[in-house]
């Protein structure tokens, strides 16, 4: 289910024309890197992220994220932008060893 909710959140980024550089799903929370557009409101278009994954787990029946309250937003300079994609990349093994 997880390779569905990856491809969901890139099919909303290109219809929101958000540019989506990486998603990883662990138990508690999603890790995205994407870029917008000065024109984009950024809560917008979280909660289209956040509806579109919902969508899913809620037909499929499975609680495999955990609803929280919030999100965490980080901007990340041209220059660390292949860190932050490596570090979102990582999140499957980092949170397997927990």
């Amino acid at each position: 289910m997880r390779n569905e909710l990856k491809q969901i959140l890139y099919r909303k980024a290109r219809q929101i024309e958000v540019r989506l550089f990486a998603a990883e799903f662990n138990p508690e929370h999603p890790h995205v890197v994407f870029g917008t557009k000065p024109l984009h409101y950024l809560p917008e278009v979280l909660k289209e992220f956040k509806g579109a994954s919902s969508c899913l787990v809620n037909k499929k029946g499975e609680e495999l994220l955990k609803r929280q309250r919030g999100y965490d937003i980080r901007t990340v300079s041209k220059s660390n932008l292949w860190k932050a994609i490596q570090y979102v990349r990582s999140q499957k093994e980092h949170h397997a060893e927990k």
